[in-house]
């Protein structure tokens, strides 16, 4: 199940624009359908699951698609596994930069969703 930090991203993010753009679905819907095509990672207690949570959300709140209570669960969940699992053995140092800056966006956000 291992994949490329960046490359995980990418994919979360072609697949949302490509539900969107080609096959003419709402940003909600988009955002749906990349938490079923990708719940192997977001079904995980992995680090991957930090990366696609954090995608997921961050493109839903870009196109400002309100979070339901299931994404504020997802949040939760993201934020629990950052501060329990050993991110720092698994990413590169490029890679935690960017999901340091993710950690800190989820934070940020749980914070405004109570």
């Amino acid at each position: 199940m291992s994949i490329n930090f960046f490359e995980l991203k990418y994919l979360i993010t072609d697949c949302f624009y490509s539900e969107k753009t080609l096959n003419g679905y709402t940003y909600e819907q988009a955002a749906g359908i990349c938490y079923e095509s990708f719940a192997e990672y977001v079904n995980s207690d992995s680090p991957e699951c930090i990366t696609a949570i954090s995608e997921i959300i961050g493109l839903k709140c870009r196109h400002k698609v309100q979070l339901t209570e299931s994404d504020t669960w997802e949040i939760k969940k993201a934020l629990r596994l950052y501060s329990t699992l050993c991110v720092k053995d698994v990413f590169t140092e490029s890679e935690l930069e960017y999901l340091e800056e993710d950690i800190a966006f989820l934070e940020e956000l749980q914070s405004k969703l109570g």
